[in-house]
């Protein structure tokens, strides 16, 4: 946030600022420029992770699991809502992955598509990727561990904090998020920058809320 604002920090600055407050920050070195590290680097421009998420609404009295599709590009951070449904079938799901990678689509420039091994997806599924799919091993999260952060985040910073009376209650907080983390939130994978482009002024530094609040970013005003 504070780069998005022009300010140019030191990071013992960091560290001491963050000590003083009682958030030290965590102890031990860091491995860089790994093997791993650099494999993925190589590899994320073909890849995209796929992934539902499981999220509580209320439908006629009583409450039930809302199925939030989305995809994230590895290289990017750019994600892509797929769909949100009730019953997340073969059928739906090819249905959406088709739509996103046909020729034009969004995702249609992505060589692999990294799905785990739930039993939602069937032979349509596999029929749509067809050898572009990869299957992670069976309880294996860490194999599609970008899409696995993206839904760990969207709950913690948005959607834990909402109790959704509908199905287009849930898509315009996810919609919304989505936004926020396409054009707005800093991602320290891509150096601490948000995803899309975005232009930074020189005047006062300004605070943008979204979801009465919930959502916040800085910038410095045009």
């Amino acid at each position: 946030e504070m780069k998005k604002c022009g300010l140019v920090v030191a990071e013992s600055t960091v560290r001491r600022v963050l000590t003083a407050n009682g958030r030290p920050p965590g102890k031990g070195n860091h491995r860089r420029g790994s093997t791993w590290a650099q494999f993925w680097n190589h590899h994320a421009p073909f890849l995209v992770g796929v992934d539902f998420m499981q999220i509580p609404i209320s439908v006629v009295g009583k409450i039930v699991n809302a199925f939030v599709f989305c995809a994230i590009e590895h290289d990017t951070r750019r994600v892509h809502l797929l769909g949100i449904t009730l019953h997340p079938t073969d059928d739906w799901i090819a249905n959406r992955l088709r739509d996103v990678t046909a020729d034009g689509a969004s995702l249609a420039n992505r060589t692999f598509y990294l799905l785990d091994n739930d039993r939602k997806y069937g032979s349509r599924t596999a029929t749509v990727l067809g050898d572009r799919v990869i299957w992670t091993s069976i309880a294996a999260p860490d194999m599609n561990a970008y899409i696995e952060r993206w839904n760990k985040s969207a709950k913690e910073e948005c959607l834990n904090h909402v109790f959704f009376l509908s199905e287009e209650h849930l898509r315009h907080y996810v919609t919304a998020y989505i936004e926020h983390h396409n054009t707005q939130r800093p991602h320290q994978g891509i150096d601490n920058v948000p995803v899309g482009p975005w232009t930074n002024g020189t005047c006062e530094i300004v605070c943008d809320e979204s979801l009465h609040g919930l959502l916040k970013s800085f910038r410095r005003a045009a």
